[in-house]
């Protein structure tokens, strides 16, 4: 025979995002999802400037256009 209990699984769930150039709020859709943006995470390695690091960075789309306007060698697109 089992005998069962009940346990209270506790796990993190985005509520908010930020985008980290222009601070302005990544709305949610009509459905609850966040409208599309960009995430850069980066784990730095050992000797680099950041050594050990781990950076997480969000964009906006208005963010990320100017980014992509700006760059000198074009990034590949699928």
């Amino acid at each position: 025979m089992k005998n069962y209990k009940d346990v209270v699984l506790k796990k993190k769930e985005v509520c908010k995002i930020t985008c980290n150039i222009c601070a302005d709020e990544i709305p949610k859709n009509e459905f609850g999802y966040f409208d599309d943006y960009a995430c850069l995470k980066k784990t730095w390695g050992y000797g680099s400037e950041f050594d050990g690091q781990v950076h997480e960075l969000d964009f906006c789309q208005k963010c990320y256009r100017k980014i992509y306007d700006n760059l000198k060698v074009s990034p590949n697109i699928d």
